[in-house]
C-alpha cells in the first residue's frame, strides 16, 4: 500500500492511499513517525474499513506510463517528512488528453492522484470548486514537495505555485464527493464479472448480458512486450459458484501465429475429450511438401473445436505422403467443415494439399474433406489458410475447353510445350500439358483444346506457362477463354504479356485473374512506324517505350519489342499493336532507357496509323534523344501535324572496281558538296558491301545541297582488307530514279590505301553507257512449316558475259511467306544467257531461315529460265547459295483451278486489301495463293471476280482458307467462293460475313450444293423505344436461330443513313438460308460511335416466302453503363404481337411550389393494378421541351406499356443523380388510362336496407365490404343500380336512397347483379348484398406532398402512393398568412421561411414556402402578407414555422403570425416572440406555435439523458431530440441547461415544453458534431410527461459520431431495459509459454443470446497478463 502523508510538526497528519479503484483518506494524530512515514500508533489501523475516520471516493482510472521513483526526497530542511513518492496529489493546470478514448480533461478542474504506474483523475464540477480548498498557507510546502516529486514528471501536469491545501476543507470536500449520487447510482445498477487468467483475477463492471456464449478479447499491441499467449479465460458472475471456460491457446501478436490481436472465444464446458484421427494427404506434385507449422480446427454441429498444431516428425507433409495425427477435442457432433493452414514459416512453406480425412475413434465415423489447392502466398489465390467442406468422395471430373489466343504481333508464336492449371473455390486442377501440334500457337491464332479435369467450382485464376523448348520458344499470349461444358459458362483470363526469358520480366509462367470484361471488345489496330534519321550514329541500342494520348483516352506505356537490328540509321521500323480506340490522337510520349553500347538516338518522325481512321498521324521529332548520365532516360512529347524539315532522299550507287583485291571491309563515308552547302559525312554501312565488281546502292536522307559540285569519299582503313579500289559513284536527288542521265556521276578509278590516301575529293564526270535489261523474276517459297522469312533477300544473276551484282528483292507487302509466289521487276546489267543465280539472305529478323522452292526469270532477250533450289537459307545452314539454271518448268505437273469470288451486295462490302486463298484437299493443299488481276479493279460491292490458280493437284477439295492483308486493308464482306476443278466439278464455299483486321482469316468447308437454291428473304423490323437516349450510333447485328439452322451474325444496314433513332421503326431485308421455324434471336451492337447505348422495344421478323411473322420482345437497354451492362441479348420468339397488349397512359406530374422543389435527377414510375405491374418507366422529356420537374411545374408524359388493369398503386422515385440538385418535392401525380377510359367496374357491398315508406324507397347503409382501390366506405360511388328503376344517384356520403318494390325477403339477404334481389316488406331492416358500379372514368390521383431526398427527412427517394378517385384540388384551400417580424435589432432574416399547418384531425399541409417575387420579406418590424395554397386541414391545432438558415443574415426574431382560412373564414393568432437562430436563444430554427387562447396547452416533459461509462463517451456537441407520438411530434428540441452536460457516466435532466404528442412511439436523437470531443456514447433516455404522468424509456447504447452516424432513431419502451443488467466475473489465464505475457491494454466484449455488452477494459490491481512461471 502506497501512502502519502501531509504533516506539520505538532499538527494532525492527513494521509491518502489508493486501493480497489478508490481514494482513501484519513486524519492521523500527531506523534512520532512510524513505518512508511505514518504515525507509529496508526500504521496498523489504516486500511479499507478500518477506523471511524476513514473516508473514500470512487475514481476513474486512466493508465499512463510508469512514473520515476525516488527513495527519498529532502524537504524543508528536515521540518517535514514524507514517504517514497510512489503516490502524489496535485492540481492539474493543463489540458490532459487521456490515452484511451481521447477524452480531454479541462485545466483547473481535476485533481491528479498518482499511484504507482497509474494516474487517477478526480473531477470537480468547476475550477472554482477545486480552488476553494487551496486558500491557506498551511499545506503549501507539503503539496509543492509532493507534486514536484512525481506529478511534474508527467506530460500535461503542472503544479501552480502559490496554491495551498487546508486539511479540514479537503476532508469536507472529499466527504461530499464520496456521496456523489451519480457514482453511487452507477455502482448500484452495474454488474460485476470475475475474470480469471493464469496470472490473476480481476473484476469487470458492465451490462448484464446473460450467460456468456462468446467472448471477444483483444490487445492494443502497446508496451515493451505486446505479444501475449492466452491459454484460456474463466468468467463468472460475482457470487456465482460455477465458472464459464473460454479456451484459446493462441497468440495475440502482430507478427506471430496468424498475426491477429483480436479473437472471439467460444464458451467451453467440462465434457470429456474425444480422440480424433486426422490424416492429411499431401499431393504428389513437384514442391507439394512443406516445412511450415500446420494447424487444424474442426467445426461441428455441437460447436467449434480447438486449434491443433499438427506436428509429429521431420517427414510430415512430404510430397505424395500421408501424415497421420491424433488430436483430443470435445464432442463436436457431425462435422460441418474444417479449417487448415500453416504459418508460412520454414525454408519451403509452400504446400499443396490433396485432401484430409478425419475419423471419430469412439464411433468410427469418417469424414472426407477434398482440397486440391496450394497453400502458398505467391501461388494461386495466395491463401495459406482454407476452410474445407465435407464430401462423399474426391472431386469429380468434367470436360473443359481451353481457347488460347496468341497475340498478333511479330514473333508472338511459340514452339514450346504449354501447360495450364485452373484455380477455383473448390480447389486446383493438376498442371496439364496441352496436346499441341506444330501448327499450334502461331501468331494471331486461336487454338482449342478439350481437357478432362476435376470440378473445382467457380474458377478464379489460371496458371499457364511453357517449358522454353523448341527453335522459337518465346510466346506472347493475348487471352485464354475457358468453357465449362457441363454448365456452358465462359471464363475469360486476359494476359497480353510475353512468356519469354529475354522479354519483359523474363517469366515463363503467369497466373491470370478472371475478368468480367472481354478485352477484345472495342479494340483497334495501331501501326507505328519509327523513322530513324540518316545521320551518322543516329541508330540506338536502347529499349524504346511510347504512350499514345487521344481524345477518347490514353494507352498504357508500351515497350517496343524489336529485333536487335531495329532502330538503325536511316531505317523505318514498323510495329502493330491492338489497343482500345483512343479517338483523335493528340500527343505521343516517347522515351528510351539509355541502355546499350550506343543509346543515343536521332529520331526523324513517327507515323501512327489506326485501323479505324483513313489518314495516318505524323509526329515529327527531328532531334536527338540522348543523355550522358546513364540514370537519365531521355524522353520527348510529340504532337501531330508539324511540318517536316525540307530534305531529300539521295540515292547513292557505289561501284567497286573489278580487279584483284578491289573489295574492302573498311567503313566508308561520303560528304555531298553543292551550291547550297554541304551535307555529311554520311556513313555507308551495309553489311558485305564494297565487294569486287559489286554495285552497292544506298538511300541517304539529308538537306538539299543544290547542284552537286564535289563528293568527298573517306575510308577509315580498318579491317583485314583495308585497301579499296573505287570505280565511281553515281548520285541521284530522288531515290526512285535509276536513269543514269538523271544522276551525277563521280568517276574515281583510284586506290584508297596508305600510299594514295584514304580520302578523295571527286568531281562530276561522264559515265560510260552500260547496257541494261528489264528482268521479271518470280520467287516461290516452299509450302512447308516455317518456310517463310522476314529477312532481306538479294539475287545476283550470273550470265555468259558477266554478273549483274546483287540486287535486293523488295515489295510493298509481306514477301517470302509460306507457299507464296512473289514477283519482282529489276533493271539489271545485260549478262547474256543466264547460267546460274546467286541468292543470299541478310539473316536479320525474328524468322531468319527461309526455304526457297524455285525461281523463274523472264526477259525479252532469252526464253524463260528456271532455277530450282528446294533448300534452306539461314544463319545455321548458310546465308548464300548458288542455284544452276534449268530449262524445265517445275510447275509442268500442276493443274489450273478457276476461282469465282462473290463480294456481297451490302454497304461498304468492297475492299482494296490483298486477298489470298489456300485450297485444302485430300492429298495436299494449294498453298497461299494471291488473288490479283493486273490493271483490273477487284472485290467491289456486288461483284463477281474470276481468277485462275495454278498448283499441284490436291485431290477432292475439302475446305477453303481465305485471308486478307496488306496496306489499305478495308473490311470486306464475302458472300461466297466457287471453285471449278480441272475435272469440271464445282465446289461452293458460302460465308456471308465480314473479314477485317480483327478477323483476317476464315476456313470454309466445301459443299457441292449451290447455296443460292435454298435462300430465303426475311424482313426485319427494328423498333427503338420511345425514351430519352434510346437511339444508338453503334452497328447493330442479329443472329436468327431457327429449327433448321442459324443465319450467323448479320450487320443490319439499309439505304437510310440514320437508323435506330428514338421511337423509330427501321426495316431491313436479309437473304440467307431457310431457317425453318424461328425460335430465338440474338441481337446486339458493337458499342461503337459517340452514342452507343440503345434501348430496344421489340423486333419483328417476317418470312416473305410464307408471309409468317415472329415477334421478339426486348424492352431493355443495350448499354454497358446501364442495367445489367449487356450489349447483346437472346430474345425468345412469339407468334403474338406484344404491342397488341399494350396500353397508353397519360401521366401528369405536379412538382411542389417551395424553394428547391425541382430536381435534375431521372424520375421513374411503376404502375400497379389488378393485372400486374408495368415495370420501371422513366419519365423523360424530348430535346425541344423545357426542363422537367422544375419548381411549381406541371409535366405531362405519355407512356405506352402493357395494360395493368384497374390502377391500385403508383411507385414513384428518382435515381438521385442530379448534377446540381437531386432532391425533389412532389405534390401529386395524375394518371389517366387513355387506352380504355372505362369505368371502375363492379364490386360488392353488403348494405343495411331500411324500409322508409310504404314499399316505396329504401335507405341503404354500408355494413361491410369495400372497393378494392378506394379503401373503406363508398363516398366515391356516384350511382347505384335499382332492379326496376335503373341507376339512382347517391343522396349523401353516409347513406344512399333508392326506390324499390314490394316484397318480403323472408329474412334472408337479397343478392342480384345490378341491385336488390327482392323487395322489402314492412318496417324491417335487412342486410342486402349489392353489386355496385363505381363512377371512375379512367383517371386516378396519387397525392404525395413529400420530399424525395436521401440527405434529409426519412431519406427516401422512392415512395408508394395509393390511388384516389377524388381530385386533390377539391381538398385544397387558400390561406392568408400575415407574418409580423419583431422590431428589435437584427430581427430580420434573409433565409427562406416556411409554415406547416396542422389540423386537429392530424392532417397537415406540409411545408409551404412564404415568398414573394421581387420583394424583400421579413425585414425588422415589417408585416408581410402571403397567400398560400394547401390542404384544408379544418380546425387548426398548431403551426410549425422555421427557415433553412440560408443567406448572410439568417437569424430571425418573430413577433407573431396571423392565419386566415379563405374557404371557412376561420382566423387564428399565433404569438411567438422568440429567435429562430443557430447561435441565439435555444439555437432552434423551427418552432411549433399554438393559437392564442387555445385550449391545447403545451406539455412539459422531463427528459433524462444517461451518458455511458465508456472511455471518451462524453461529448461537447449540442444535442437535439424530436419526439413522435400518436398525436403528433414535438418539433426540434435542444437539450441544454447551465451544467456541463453529457460527460462520461453523467445523468443529465432537462425540462422542455412541447405540444402534446400523445403516447410516445419513437424519438429522434442527434448532435451537431461540434467541439473538440464531439463523439458521444449515449446509454439511455427517459421521458416523463409531467401532465399525464407517463414514463417512456428509449434505450440507445450506441456511438453517435462520424463513423457510426450522428443521428439515431430510438424506439419507445414501457420498461427500463437496464433492470436486466447482471455482473460477470472474467478470469483470463495467460499461458506458460515464454513471452506469453503482455503489457498491452486488453478489452473484452461479452456476446450472449440477449445481446452484446460492448467493449470493456480488463483492469485490476497488480501487474496483469504476465506469464505464469512454473517451478521445477
Amino acid at each position: 500500500m502506497n501512502v502519502v502523508t501531509f504533516q506539520r510538526s505538532g499538527t494532525t497528519a492527513l494521509a491518502f492511499y489508493v486501493a480497489e479503484d478508490r481514494l482513501y483518506y484519513s486524519t492521523l494524530g500527531a506523534g512520532p513517525a512510524g513505518r512508511d512515514g505514518l504515525p507509529a500508533e496508526s500504521t496498523t489501523s489504516l486500511g479499507p474499513g478500518s477506523g471511524p475516520s476513514l473516508r473514500y471516493i470512487t475514481l476513474d482510472r486512466v493508465p499512463v506510463r510508469p512514473l520515476p521513483h525516488r527513495s527519498k526526497q529532502p524537504y524543508d530542511k528536515g521540518h517535514h517528512h514524507m514517504t517514497v513518492p510512489d503516490m502524489a496529489i496535485s492540481l492539474v493546470q493543463k489540458r490532459v488528453l487521456t490515452p484511451i478514448g481521447g477524452r480531454v480533461l479541462e485545466p483547473g478542474s481535476v485533481f491528479g492522484v498518482v499511484a504507482g504506474a497509474h494516474t487517477y483523475f478526480l473531477a470537480a464540477e468547476s475550477p472554482k470548486e477545486v480552488r476553494e480548498p487551496l486558500h491557506t498557507q498551511q499545506q503549501q510546502q507539503a503539496l509543492h514537495h509532493t507534486a514536484r516529486a512525481c506529478v511534474l514528471s508527467t506530460r500535461g501536469a503542472k503544479f501552480e505555485a502559490g496554491m495551498t491545501l487546508h486539511r479540514g476543507v479537503v476532508c469536507n470536500w472529499l466527504e461530499e464527493k464520496s456521496k456523489n449520487r451519480v457514482l453511487e447510482e452507477r455502482a448500484r445498477t452495474s454488474t460485476l464479472y470475475e475474470v480469471e487468467v493464469r496470472t490473476g483475477k480481476m473484476k469487470v463492471r458492465c451490462k448484464d448480458v446473460g450467460l456468456p456464449v462468446t467472448l471477444r478479447v483483444w490487445t492494443d499491441s502497446t508496451g515493451r512486450r505486446p505479444d501475449w499467449f492466452l491459454d484460456y479465460i474463466r468468467l463468472r458472475k460475482q457470487g456465482a459458484s460455477s465458472w464459464v471456460l473460454f479456451p484459446c491457446a493462441r497468440w495475440f501478436s502482430a507478427h506471430m501465429d496468424d498475426c491477429r490481436t483480436t479473437r472471439v472465444l467460444f464458451a467451453g464446458h467440462a465434457a470429456p475429450y474425444i480422440h480424433y484421427k486426422v490424416m492429411a494427404h499431401t499431393s504428389d506434385k513437384r514442391g507439394a511438401g512443406t516445412d511450415a507449422n500446420v494447424f487444424f480446427v474442426m467445426h461441428g454441429v455441437l460447436g467449434n473445436g480447438q486449434r491443433h498444431i499438427l506436428a509429429g516428425g521431420a517427414d510430415d507433409f512430404d510430397r505424395g505422403g500421408t501424415s497421420e495425427f491424433t488430436v483430443d477435442d470435445e464432442e463436436l457432433g457431425e462435422l460441418l467443415e474444417v479449417s487448415i493452414g500453416h504459418d508460412n514459416s520454414g525454408h519451403g512453406p509452400s504446400w499443396h494439399l490433396s485432401h484430409v480425412e478425419v475419423v471419430h475413434e469412439k464411433t468410427g465415423q469418417q469424414w472426407l474433406f477434398p482440397c486440391h489447392q496450394w497453400f502458398d502466398s505467391h501461388v494461386g489465390d495466395g491463401a495459406v489458410e482454407r476452410s474445407l467442406q465435407p464430401a462423399s468422395g474426391l472431386l469429380q471430373k468434367g470436360f473443359f475447353t481451353f481457347l488460347i489466343t496468341t497475340s498478333d504481333q511479330r514473333g508472338a508464336g511459340t514452339d514450346a510445350d504449354v501447360h495450364v492449371s485452373l484455380h477455383g473455390e473448390g480447389g486446383d486442377t493438376p498442371t496439364t500439358m496441352l496436346p499441341s501440334r506444330p501448327e499450334h500457337f502461331e501468331r494471331g491464332q486461336t487454338d482449342s483444346f478439350r481437357l478432362e479435369l476435376p470440378h473445382i467450382g467457380q474458377p478464379r485464376k489460371l496458371t499457364i506457362g511453357h517449358n522454353n523448348k523448341g527453335p522459337g520458344p518465346d510466346w506472347h499470349l493475348e487471352l485464354v477463354e475457358v468453357v465449362e461444358e457441363s454448365s456452358g459458362r465462359h471464363y475469360l483470363f486476359p494476359c497480353n504479356k510475353w512468356l519469354a526469358v529475354g522479354m519483359e520480366d523474363g517469366r515463363l509462367e503467369r497466373t491470370l485473374r478472371l475478368s468480367e470484361v472481354d478485352p477484345r471488345v472495342n479494340k483497334s489496330e495501331y501501326k507505328v512506324e519509327f523513322h530513324t534519321s540518316s545521320r551518322r550514329g543516329s541508330g540506338t541500342d536502347a529499349n524504346v517505350y511510347f504512350k499514345l494520348v487521344g481524345a477518347g483516352g490514353e494507352s498504357a506505356i508500351v515497350r517496343v519489342v524489336a529485333p536487335k537490328e531495329a532502330f538503325e540509321r536511316g531505317q523505318v521500323d514498323t510495329f502493330s499493336y491492338p489497343m482500345p480506340f483512343l479517338g483523335q490522337l493528340q500527343t505521343m510520349l516517347l522515351q528510351h532507357d539509355n541502355s546499350g553500347s550506343n543509346p543515343a538516338w536521332h529520331l526523324l518522325k513517327v507515323v501512327v496509323t489506326c485501323s479505324r481512321e483513313p489518314e495516318p498521324y505524323v509526329f515529327v521529332c527531328n532531334k536527338w534523344l540522348q543523355s550522358k548520365d546513364p540514370a537519365v532516360q531521355p524522353s520527348v512529347e510529340l504532337v501531330p501535324g508539324l511540318p517536316l524539315p525540307t530534305t531529300l532522299k539521295y540515292k547513292i550507287e557505289v561501284v567497286t572496281s573489278d580487279c584483284r583485291g578491289a573489295g574492302t571491309e573498311a567503313h566508308v563515308t561520303v560528304e555531298l558538296v553543292g551550291s547550297n552547302g554541304r551535307f555529311g559525312p554520311v556513313a555507308l554501312d551495309t553489311p558485305s558491301a564494297f565487294e569486287r565488281a559489286k554495285v552497292d546502292t544506298f538511300v541517304v536522307e539529308g538537306a538539299d545541297v543544290g547542284i552537286l559540285s564535289a563528293l568527298v569519299v573517306k575510308s577509315d582503313g580498318t579491317g583485314t582488307r583495308a585497301f579499296w579500289h573505287l570505280e565511281g559513284i553515281t548520285v541521284w536527288r530522288d531515290e526512285t530514279h535509276s536513269d543514269p542521265a538523271a544522276g551525277v556521276f563521280f568517276p574515281c578509278k583510284q586506290w584508297f590505301s596508305k600510299d594514295t590516301g584514304f580520302a578523295k575529293e571527286l568531281h562530276p564526270g561522264k559515265k560510260a553507257v552500260e547496257n541494261r535489261l528489264s528482268y521479271t523474276i518470280r520467287v516461290t517459297t516452299s509450302d512447308i512449316k516455317g518456310a517463310g522469312t522476314d529477312a532481306g533477300i538479294e539475287i545476283n544473276l550470273l550470265g555468259a558475259t558477266g554478273e549483274t551484282g546483287y540486287h535486293p528483292l523488295m515489295a510493298n507487302y509481306d514477301t517470302f511467306e509460306r507457299g507464296q509466289e512473289d514477283a519482282f521487276t529489276l533493271l539489271m546489267k545485260d549478262v547474256g544467257q543466264p547460267q546460274a543465280l546467286l541468292v543470299r539472305s541478310d539473316g536479320k529478323s525474328r524468322k531468319p531461315t527461309w526455304h526457297m522452292d524455285f525461281a523463274s526469270l523472264e526477259s525479252t532477250h532469252f526464253p524463260p529460265a528456271f532455277f530450282v533450289a528446294g533448300k534452306w537459307l539461314g544463319p545455321d545452314v548458310g546465308l548464300e547459295m548458288k542455284v544452276p539454271v534449268s530449262g524445265v518448268d517445275p510447275r509442268s505437273d500442276r493443274k489450273e483451278y478457276r476461282v469465282f469470288v462473290h463480294t456481297s451486295d451490302v454497304k461498304s462490302a468492297g475492299t482494296d486489301a490483298d486477298v489470298y486463298i489456300d485450297m485444302l484437299g485430300d492429298l495436299n493443299s494449294s498453298g497461299k495463293q494471291p488473288l490479283s488481276s493486273a490493271g483490273k479493279e477487284t472485290f467491289s460491292r456486288g461483284r463477281v471476280d474470276e481468277f485462275t490458280v495454278s498448283c499441284k493437284s490436291f485431290g477432292a477439295l475439302r475446305s477453303l482458307r481465305v485471308m486478307v492483308g496488306g496496306r489499305g486493308h478495308h473490311p470486306w464482306h464475302l458472300d461466297m467462293v466457287i471453285v471449278i476443278a480441272p475435272s469440271g466439278e464445282r465446289y461452293f464455299f458460302s460465308h456471308g460475313d465480314w473479314l477485317s483486321p480483327k478477323v483476317p482469316m476464315i476456313d470454309i468447308p466445301a459443299s457441292t450444293i449451290d447455296p443460292s437454291l435454298d435462300k430465303r428473304t426475311y424482313k426485319v423490323l427494328i423498333r427503338t423505344s420511345d425514351r430519352n437516349g434510346a437511339g444508338t450510333d453503334a452497328n447493330v447485328y442479329v443472329n436468327i436461330h431457327g429449327s433448321h439452322t442459324s443465319s450467323g451474325n448479320i450487320v443490319l444496314r439499309n439505304t437510310n443513313t440514320n437508323n435506330f433513332e428514338r421511337r423509330q421503326a427501321d426495316m431491313f431485308e436479309i437473304t440467307t438460308r431457310d431457317l425453318g421455324n424461328l425460335v430465338e434471336l440474338v441481337v446486339g451492337h458493337d458499342n461503337a460511335g459517340a452514342g452507343a447505348n440503345w434501348h430496344l422495344e421489340q423486333v419483328e421478323i417476317t418470312d416473305t416466302h410464307s408471309n409468317r411473322a415472329w415477334f421478339f420482345e426486348s424492352n431493355a437497354w443495350f448499354d454497358k453503363a446501364q442495367g445489367d451492362g449487356k450489349i447483346e441479348r437472346l430474345l425468345k420468339a412469339s407468334s403474338a404481337d406484344p404491342r397488341a397488349n399494350r396500353n397508353t397512359y397519360k401521366v401528369v406530374v405536379h412538382t411542389g411550389d417551395m424553394p428547391g422543389a425541382g430536381t435534375d435527377s431521372n424520375v421513374y414510375v411503376i404502375l400497379r393494378g389488378d393485372a400486374g405491374a408495368s415495370g420501371k418507366l422513366p419519365l423523360s422529356t424530348s430535346g425541344n421541351q423545357q426542363r422537367g420537374f422544375a419548381r411549381s411545374q406541371t409535366d405531362g408524359f405519355t407512356l405506352v406499356t402493357k395494360g395493368v388493369g384497374r390502377l391500385r398503386e403508383l411507385l414513384v422515385g428518382h435515381d438521385n443523380s442530379g448534377a446540381t440538385q437531386a432532391r425533389w418535392h412532389l405534390a401529386q401525380v395524375e394518371v389517366t388510362d387513355v387506352g380504355t377510359g372505362q369505368d371502375g367496374g363492379q364490386w360488392q357491398h353488403r348494405v343495411r336496407v331500411v324500409h322508409l315508406e310504404a314499399c316505396s324507397d329504401l335507405m341503404m347503409r354500408v355494413v361491410g365490404g369495400a372497393h378494392p382501390a378506394l379503401g373503406d366506405g363508398c363516398p366515391a360511388c356516384s350511382r347505384i343500380a335499382h332492379p326496376r328503376r335503373g341507376p339512382q344517384p347517391v343522396v349523401d356520403a353516409g347513406s344512399w336512397q333508392l326506390a324499390a318494390g314490394h316484397g318480403d325477403t323472408g329474412g334472408d339477404p337479397a343478392r342480384a347483379e345490378g341491385g336488390v334481389g327482392a323487395a322489402v316488406r314492412g318496417a324491417h331492416s335487412h342486410d342486402v348484398l349489392f353489386s355496385i358500379r363505381a363512377g371512375w372514368q379512367g383517371t386516378c390521383w396519387f397525392e404525395c406532398d413529400q420530399w424525395f431526398d436521401s440527405g434529409s427527412g426519412d431519406q427516401q427517394v422512392e415512395r408508394l402512393l395509393t390511388a384516389q378517385l377524388e381530385k386533390p384540388a377539391s381538398k385544397l384551400t387558400q390561406y392568408k398568412v400575415l407574418v409580423v417580424t419583431s422590431k428589435r435589432m437584427g430581427a430580420g432574416t434573409d433565409a427562406n421561411v416556411f409554415v406547416d399547418i396542422h389540423g386537429v384531425d392530424g392532417s397537415t399541409t406540409g411545408k409551404l414556402a412564404l415568398a414573394r417575387t421581387g420583394q424583400h420579406n421579413f425585414a425588422g418590424g415589417s408585416t408581410d402578407e402571403f397567400m398560400v395554397t394547401g390542404r384544408d386541414v379544418g380546425a387548426v391545432r398548431h403551426i410549425r414555422v422555421g427557415h433553412d438558415n440560408s443567406g448572410t443574415g439568417a437569424a430571425w426574431h418573430l413577433e407573431h403570425i396571423q392565419l386566415l382560412n379563405a374557404k371557412t373564414g376561420a382566423s387564428y393568432l399565433f404569438p411567438c416572440r422568440k429567435w429562430f437562430s443557430k447561435s441565439k436563444d435555444d439555437l432552434q430554427t423551427e418552432r411549433d406555435l399554438l393559437p392564442a387562447g387555445s385550449l391545447v396547452m403545451e406539455h412539459e416533459y422531463e427528459v433524462t439523458v444517461v451518458t455511458s461509462t465508456l472511455k471518451g463517451a462524453g461529448t461537447d456537441a449540442n444535442v437535439f431530440v424530436q419526439m413522435y407520438g400518436d398525436a403528433g411530434d414535438s418539433g426540434v428540441l435542444r437539450l441544454d441547461n447551465p451544467k456541463n452536460n453529457f460527460e462520461t457516466g453523467d445523468t443529465d435532466v432537462f425540462h422542455v415544453k412541447a405540444p402534446d404528442c400523445g403516447k410516445l412511439q419513437r424519438l429522434r436523437l442527434w448532435h451537431d458534431n461540434k467541439g473538440l470531443g464531439a463523439a458521444w456514447h449515449c446509454e439511455i433516455i427517459t421521458v416523463v410527461d409531467t401532465v399525464n404522468g407517463g414514463k417512456t424509456f428509449f434505450y440507445c447504447g450506441q456511438w453517435l459520431d462520424k463513423n457510426h452516424g450522428v443521428e439515431k432513431t430510438l424506439t419507445a419502451s414501457a420498461a427500463d431495459p437496464r433492470d436486466h443488467l447482471v455482473t460477470y466475473t472474467v478470469t483470463t489465464h495467460t499461458s506458460t509459454l515464454r513471452g506469453a505475457g503482455t503489457d498491452a491494454n486488453v478489452r473484452i466484449d461479452l456476446i450472449g443470446a440477449a445481446g452484446s455488452s460492448g467493449a470493456r477494459d480488463l483492469t485490476g490491481p497488480g501487474n496483469l497478463f504476465e506469464q505464469v512461471w512454473q517451478r521445477f
